[in-house]
């Protein structure tokens, strides 16, 4: 085993280890299974609304027998919340809550007399599910599928859930599922796999593939102005992931000249740089007597195709004297589905994808000269923008410090470099989370964040060891996918359009054709297969990039995953916040691409640009 995957291998037992112990902590909202007692739940049927401070209650009863002689047993339960435990309308513990939370064990002793006995378990959630986990084996008491729920103070029952499987969206499975998507697109995309093949054909040489990447570029920059201007005709004003709340951070400041406190309003606690760019945009529309948010989309169209830009300047830089690679990384970044379906959204997120894939772009275009302080300066600077934006441009510095760390190694003066690294990204962005954590207390808050005094929960509201472990549903039925787990969403997310812009309803889906969208889960099995033999051959190269790529990508979705844990609402993970890290993506397909010849890399090519077209016709609101 070489030095590259010894690290790996003991970065990935760390990572397991950090998110046992956030599971374990009782902070969290996470429900460890304890056979052969089960948690249980009202209803698996998941609401994909936002929940309101409000608390939520459920009773849970079971019946049981007792001996002859009677018995004396302990009763354990978890619950997220307050228990109250009742033996045959009598009560046997009032209303409390375990210290540790839902990790931390209530016990109390049932006294029961001869013949049937009914035990009730009332819960009652602060925020979140009222979830129960109960066992007496004394009586052979465990909570599942014996037991029943009601919602309602006990007038309607029905049989009691299992809350360590996904809700389901029932909604959603009208539309197509991937298999079906496949077979109604599959025919379109033949010209394309002769496109790729000619590709293949065309970058032996590196004239020829200089040539092919200046035509990709050429037809990637028409496609996203078609993709602009379907944007701007077809997609109603608020699509997107809280569009309203974004237009209301700009209003307000247009309206008071100062940043907002982070529990003024729902995105208030973001970075101000995209709002600050959106205010000409707002007044534009405000002028005009126009809704703002479509035109708080032209930013984000615009980082949409700087990424691919960034990716394929990123590649041209770890890979030089490969034009045909950096093609293959420009297809990438430029139809990417995390990419292009964001950017056709008024958010800040493609802005600071944008800005942290050109980050480390010019981090890997230093070269073998010395870096000056200049040059540093102006890396610390698009850091700090990147971070002015969106805190999620805290994914960039894993990467960005491995690819500076052979620079700094060679120059006589590291310390000054840094310094002015650092000076520049404080004086840009740094600032800001310096008079956050002033004002309130941390430098990052979330949208969760207690502290902001705005108290909210949606489904599932907590996590089980399953979440991290399933996978497969994405396959087969990407749309809401990401309920059954954190792989799921990931995966529907980078390749799909997983949470359909964050609509909760069929009514208002998003004008894009669902039977390419579902056929993109099944052609992003390719870019992931060279993804993954990119990855592989990463293990072996010497150069900073490939160990750039294989640490960043490790801390981002572990980053994620820490997020899905910290958060337990479902759509939490999304790919888009992996978006500055585009070029590490894309430099492992490059690579994957590299490692074949002959056939096999006839036939990438071919898949990768039929992949490129599914990806860009899923996207299109045509």
């Amino acid at each position: 085993m070489n030095r590259r995957a010894a690290w790996a291998a003991l970065a990935l037992a760390a990572g397991w280890a950090w998110l046992a112990a956030g599971a374990l902590s009782g902070r969290e909202a996470f429900l460890p299974s304890r056979p052969p007692a089960r948690w249980m739940r009202v209803s698996d049927e998941a609401v994909l609304t936002i929940h309101r401070d409000v608390p939520g209650y459920a009773r849970y009863r079971t019946r049981f027998e007792a001996p002859r002689g009677g018995v004396k047993a302990e009763l354990d339960v978890r619950a997220r919340g307050e228990t109250e435990i009742v033996l045959d309308r009598r009560l046997v513990a009032p209303p409390a809550e375990a210290p540790g939370g839902s990790t931390s064990v209530r016990r109390a002793t049932l006294n029961a007399g001869p013949g049937a006995h009914v035990l009730l378990v009332i819960v009652r959630a602060a925020l979140g599910p009222p979830t129960l986990w109960a066992q007496a084996p004394a009586l052979g008491v465990y909570s599942g599928a014996r037991w029943e729920a009601s919602a309602d103070d006990g007038r309607v029952w029905a049989p009691a859930c299992d809350a360590e499987q996904p809700l389901r969206a029932d909604e959603f499975s009208a539309l197509p599922g991937a298999d079906e998507g496949f077979r109604a697109t599959a025919l379109w995309t033949v010209p394309f796999l002769f496109l790729g093949v000619w590709l293949s054909r065309r970058t032996r040489d590196a004239a020829g593939a200089r040539e092919a990447g200046r035509a990709a570029s050429a037809v990637a920059a028409v496609a996203w102005l078609t993709l602009a201007a379907a944007a701007f005709a077809f997609l109603r004003p608020g699509l997107g992931y809280d569009a309203y709340w974004h237009a209301d951070y700009t209003e307000r400041l247009v309206r008071t000249w100062r940043l907002p406190a982070p529990g003024d309003a729902w995105q208030t606690f973001q970075a101000p740089l995209y709002y600050a760019l959106c205010v000409p945009l707002w007044l534009l529309a405000h002028a005009q007597g126009r809704e703002p948010e479509p035109l708080m989309r032209l930013p984000s169209l615009l980082s949409g195709f700087a990424l691919g830009w960034a990716c394929r300047r990123f590649v041209s830089a770890a890979r030089p004297g490969r034009p045909d690679l950096a093609l293959a990384a420009g297809l990438f970044g430029w139809f990417w589905p995390a990419n292009l379906f964001i950017a056709q959204t008024p958010s800040n997120e493609p802005l600071a994808g944008a800005l942290a894939a050109l980050l480390l772009a010019e981090c890997a275009r230093v070269g073998p000269a010395p870096l000056k302080a200049g040059r540093s300066a102006w890396l610390g600077a698009l850091c700090g923008a990147a971070f002015l934006t969106k805190a999620t441009a805290v994914l960039v510095l894993p990467p960005a410090f491995l690819l500076l760390l052979p620079v700094a190694r060679r120059s006589r003066r590291p310390a000054a470099l840094v310094a002015a690294f650092a000076a520049a990204a404080f004086v840009v962005g740094g600032w800001f989370y310096a008079r956050t954590w002033a004002l309130y207390g941390a430098p990052f808050i979330g949208g969760w964040d207690p502290t902001r005094g705005i108290r909210w929960w949606q489904d599932p509201g907590y996590r089980t060891a399953g979440d991290f472990l399933r996978f497969g549903a994405a396959l087969y039925r990407p749309f809401y996918a990401g309920l059954k787990g954190f792989w799921d969403a990931l995966y529907s997310t980078f390749w799909c359009d997983g949470w359909q812009a964050g609509v909760p309803s069929l009514v208002w889906l998003p004008p894009r054709p669902f039977d390419w969208q579902a056929a993109d889960a099944w052609w992003g099995l390719i870019p992931t297969a060279l993804i993954a033999l990119g990855a592989r051959r990463a293990f072996t190269r010497r150069d900073a990039a490939s160990g750039a790529a294989l640490a960043g990508i490790f801390c981002g979705v572990l980053a994620l995953a820490r997020l899905f844990l910290a958060a337990p609402i479902y759509s939490t993970v999304k790919a888009s916040y992996l978006l500055g890290l585009g070029p590490l993506f894309a430099l492992l397909l490059a690579d994957g691409l590299d490692a074949l010849a002959g056939l096999p890399r006839a036939a990438a090519w071919a898949a990768t640009a039929a992949w490129a077209a599914a990806a860009f016709r899923g996207a299109l609101p045509l």
